[in-house]
């Protein structure tokens, strides 16, 4: 706003303030300061080495099918590590979450509470807790797995208003 008897007035609020302040102390820092910053973010270069396949050995499990959604393709969509060292994966098509052990070499499956909830991405989190998106609509949803009482949670996530 205008303001003829002091010249320009600025005012504001919240974060709008804040943006104004990180806006202005850009302008008045020395220029050395923003290109060591940029120099620091830049990817180092490294040698890439290929695995001597003789150190290492590869053993693939076939999935199973799931006994309440029978379908023969994308049985697993997204996979996760938990801390644990289980492996968990996302069944895109079956409506489901299944988890490799690799210790026990088994698998386990639970379904999904929404039906037709196309679980995408996941994530296992420092807890253990294993983290899904609800991709099938209408869902709209993330949803949390508990392995240790193998209890679902589900958070609707908001809408955006036309």
């Amino acid at each position: 706003m205008y303001d003829s008897r002091v010249g320009w007035k600025i005012r504001a609020s919240g974060a709008l303030a804040v943006v104004l302040v990180a806006i202005l102390a850009a302008l008045a820092a020395p220029a050395g300061l923003w290109t060591g910053f940029a120099q620091a973010a830049q990817p180092k270069d490294v040698p890439f080495v290929v695995a001597d396949p003789g150190s290492y050995e590869m053993r693939e499990y076939p999935l199973p099918e799931s006994p309440t959604s029978r379908q023969a393709q994308g049985r697993a969509h997204s996979i996760t590590v938990a801390p644990d060292g289980r492996i968990w994966y996302s069944g895109l098509t079956q409506n489901n979450l299944g988890m490799f052990d690799p210790l026990s070499e088994t698998f386990r499956m639970w379904d999904t509470p929404t039906p037709r909830s196309r679980p995408h991405g996941i994530q296992a989190a420092a807890d253990g807790m294993i983290w899904v998106t609800i991709t099938g609509l209408p869902q709209n949803k993330m949803a949390r797995f508990d392995p240790a009482i193998e209890q679902w949670t589900e958070y609707v996530l908001p809408r955006p208003t036309p």
